[in-house]
């Protein structure tokens, strides 16, 4: 199970950030996307994370796209949520933000 291959590193991640025991976004399925990594071929190299509730209204390949804007040495981009109700947090298992996403930009993106 996918779960058990990264337990090491999703537990030492959910005692880092996790908000407590019982609380929604501590639970282990948060924290896979963080490790995933160890898992996939080194081939792969992007990756796009999606929820599988997301309605799509336009071709997923613009999206992927996005990656030829990405600076050298990035690690990572995401998108301002959408909805309402998140709009603390970039995804499920992502550290919250102390602020909201600023107004400018579709996509913001960081490097190491």
């Amino acid at each position: 199970m996918l779960a058990q291959k990264l337990q090491t590193t999703v537990e030492a991640m959910q005692k880092l950030f996790s908000a407590g025991a019982g609380s929604y976004y501590g639970d282990s399925l948060f924290f896979l996307s963080v490790a995933m990594h160890h898992l996939m071929p080194r081939e792969v190299s992007r990756v796009i994370q999606v929820d599988l509730d997301v309605e799509y209204r336009a071709n997923i390949r613009e999206l992927f796209q996005e990656f030829d804007n990405f600076p050298e040495g990035a690690v990572i981009g995401i998108a301002r949520e959408m909805q309402p109700v998140y709009r603390y947090v970039a995804t499920p298992g992502m550290v919250p933000f102390l602020r909201p996403f600023p107004a400018e930009g579709p996509l913001w993106m960081g490097g190491c």
